[in-house]
């Protein structure tokens, strides 16, 4: 008998030891093996946030969201809750907490940005589904479009929800998430999870609708995740060929030479097989060798045009110019205009360079002059450019650049001179900066009272809740 209590004494004593060497913490509960994901240089989940960790300042759970004296947003003291982020020595404020602040902080992560409206020229919405129109088919529809990384907010029964798409399957996808419960992990004020869904499952989830998914107009080339749902597809599209080349009437070297396409001719490809790509070329049909041509992947304009475009903006178009003018201006097949019902494109219009049917490349007009955005320059740009130099309207993004009449990077009552000037010919390129009038802003710079003139404040961004 006093073997037997041995043996049992023994037993015990070896499972305390081992739950002594068992890490306590919350992983625990929950081992992470799916979807890890790399967009360009990053692979998330991040090691900081694995699920069951939780995004606050303190890593510990909020306790203040159902106060409503509390205003969490402000991330004052009296919440824990995290606005303002450092990243890699630089201190972010996403404009938001809970799940639309994580959402927003793994987007910086990934892509350098978040997605608020003064980057709007950075990002773009790849679908909205409405209420009554959410189904498993739609929603398979929407998500399938989207790349990891993406930012899907959808509506709750009383609220609003937002996750980061992380990997996708044939069968569902799975989201990187705060502020609720997912694979493993119980539901906790600011807690991070994954969550994965079929598409009835999110169908149901999002049955009030998608606000949006926002994807970055310029997505880094690396990409690599441990279920690839797109495999090794080639998209249609623009392409440009970098040689000369045949057009063959089928998809292979056996098929005969229909003509020569030359080095540099843009091509749309409508259908792909293999490692060829359909198109119609001067009213032949036939097939292409996709290892001869590129992919255009940015909106491009036509040499020819004088359009440019640089980081994210577009300059160079003349003012009362209409969207049919523009129509063979830019080199991708297929290219919208977000003129709303204004008859000319102006300033602040988005100009979306579509594959598919969704944007690929996006960029916001500057016409110089244009500070209102009707595409034309007239006495009513000088009264709205006035009323920002006396500080009683903002101006940002475009607006704000097409204010700067000379080019010198500031906003004065030079502009301002140069604008009623320039009425009866409006600038339509970008102006040369003057050397006089850049040493004269120089010097009012020197000055704090010339400073408040000079310097035009950029407008607040919205704040998110």
């Amino acid at each position: 008998m006093s073997r037997f209590f041995k043996y049992i004494f023994s037993i015990i004593i070896c499972m305390v030891m081992l739950i002594t060497v068992i890490p306590q913490n919350k992983a625990i509960a929950y081992v992470y093996t799916d979807g890890f994901v790399t967009v360009g240089e990053v692979t998330f989940p991040f090691a900081e946030y694995m699920p069951g960790d939780y995004f606050t300042k303190n890593g510990k759970a909020c306790t203040c969201h159902d106060n409503t004296a509390i205003n969490c947003v402000a991330s004052g003291e009296s919440c824990n809750c995290l606005r303002l982020v450092n990243i890699d020595g630089t201190e972010v404020d996403l404009l938001a907490v809970q799940c639309i602040g994580f959402a927003r902080y793994t987007f910086y992560r990934l892509f350098g940005f978040i997605d608020a409206d003064f980057n709007s020229h950075l990002f773009y919405n790849a679908g909205t589904i409405e209420a009554g129109n959410v189904s498993a088919q739609s929603v398979k529809q929407l998500i399938t479009r989207l790349k990891p990384g993406a930012h899907i907010r959808y509506k709750l029964a009383y609220t609003q929800h937002s996750v980061i798409l992380l990997s996708q399957n044939n069968e569902g996808f799975t989201v990187y998430q705060a502020n609720a419960g997912g694979n493993g992990i119980d539901s906790s004020p600011c807690v991070v999870s994954t969550k994965t869904f079929t598409w009835e499952q999110f169908a149901e989830t999002a049955y009030r609708g998608i606000v949006f998914a926002n994807m970055p107009v310029n997505y880094p080339q690396d990409l690599g995740f441990s279920e690839n749902p797109y495999g090794d597809e080639v998209p249609t599209g623009t392409y440009v060929t970098t040689d000369n080349l045949n057009l063959r009437s089928g998809a292979g070297t056996e098929y005969e030479s229909l003509t020569v396409i030359t080095a540099g001719t843009y091509l749309l490809v409508d259908e792909i097989s293999a490692n060829w790509g359909h198109v119609v070329y001067e009213g032949l049909e036939g097939w292409v060798s996709l290892g001869y041509v590129s992919y255009v992947e940015r909106l491009t304009p036509k040499e020819e045009s004088g359009i440019t475009v640089k980081d994210g903006y577009i300059y160079g178009i003349p003012t009362a110019t209409t969207p049919m003018a523009l129509n063979n201006a830019f080199m991708n097949d297929t290219v919208n205009f977000s003129c709303g019902g204004s008859e000319y494109i102006g300033t602040g219009v988005y100009i979306d360079a579509v594959v598919g049917d969704y944007p690929i490349s996006r960029g916001a007009v500057v016409i110089y002059g244009d500070i209102n955005g009707d595409g034309l320059v007239s006495a009513v740009d000088c009264i709205k450019l006035k009323t920002a130099l006396t500080g009683e309207e903002l101006l940002n993004g475009a607006f704000a650049l097409a204010s700067d009449m000379d080019g010198n990077g500031f906003i004065s009552t030079t502009d301002y001179k140069k604008l009623q000037l320039f009425l009866s010919s409006p600038p339509v390129t970008k102006p040369e900066v003057d050397t006089e009038t850049s040493e004269e802003n120089s010097e009012e710079q020197n000055t704090s009272e010339s400073q408040e003139d000079t310097v035009l404040a950029y407008k607040n961004p919205e704040i998110f809740t």
